[in-house]
């Protein structure tokens, strides 16, 4: 290869590894700035997101990104929104 060749490749190759890197939101987010949750409410949201089975799954994603579009996946999320929304369920 010449060198104009690898300098190229080289160039596209950074290129992309640095948009993989990048910020997912925007600055002007407010999850990017400060958020106006306690610990407390964040931990609570964690336990129902493990109360939803969302772990196990989340860790299978990790290896292959497919479960994202399995129904097994999506069932969970469901229960996940389902446990957030109900102003009944344990927090703690």
């Amino acid at each position: 290869m010449n060198r104009l060749a690898i300098m190229t490749i080289a160039s596209v190759l950074f290129a992309t590894a640095s948009g993989a890197n990048a910020d997912p939101l925007p600055s002007g987010s407010a999850r990017a700035a400060n958020s106006s949750l306690t610990r407390a409410e964040v931990q609570a949201d964690l336990a129902l997101w493990k109360r939803a089975g969302m772990e196990r799954l989340q860790k299978r994603a990790e290896v292959d990104p497919s479960v994202y579009a399995t129904t097994d996946y999506r069932a969970h999320y469901a229960e996940y929104v389902r446990l957030r929304s109900n102003p009944d369920s344990t927090r703690n």
